[in-house]
């Protein structure tokens, strides 16, 4: 969660929600590889989740566990940007031939734990995102749809017509 987001939440890339900073059993780390170290800036998380996912297991999110980081001084964010693109684009190269399958096996495997969850957009970092709850005994609400949309042009983005 940086500083001026209002609320905790959980990137996506991809149309798939993705581990920041996430837990994994070390046998799964052994078996699929750690953190790619092709990716500098960007990239390591959402390749270590499409994984992760690519090998049938799941993701999910821990509720009332949140992160707070401190924003990236504006300055140091422009000199990583040319690494911020290439690092995108590594991912782009990697995944995209993949997506159709990858979001079904998301979605019949781990969706049910982000099925609740709202979506809403990162002002910090330019992206759509999943609000989670805060707070130590929360849970998500579990509106009628999945991830009940905010803005129309999300709906298609997430599939939901």
């Amino acid at each position: 969660m940086e500083p001026d987001e209002p609320e905790p939440f959980i990137a996506v890339y991809a149309q798939i929600p993705y581990a920041q900073m996430g837990v994994i059993r070390r046998e799964v780390g052994r078996e699929l590889g750690w953190f790619d170290e092709r990716y500098v800036t960007y990239g390591p998380d959402q390749d270590l989740t499409m994984r992760v996912i690519d090998s049938g297991r799941r993701v999910a999110p821990v509720y009332g566990q949140i992160v707070r980081h401190l924003k990236v001084e504006d300055e140091l964010r422009d000199r990583n940007m040319r690494q911020f693109n290439e690092d995108s684009a590594q991912l782009s190269r990697s995944w995209k031939p993949r997506r159709t399958e990858l979001r079904k096996k998301y979605r019949n495997g781990s969706f049910r734990y982000f099925k609740g969850l709202d979506t809403g957009h990162s002002k910090s970092y330019d992206c759509y995102l999943l609000t989670i709850p805060e707070g130590p005994d929360a849970k998500p609400k579990r509106p009628s749809r999945p991830h009940r949309v905010k803005r129309p042009s999300l709906k298609r983005w997430l599939g939901l017509r």
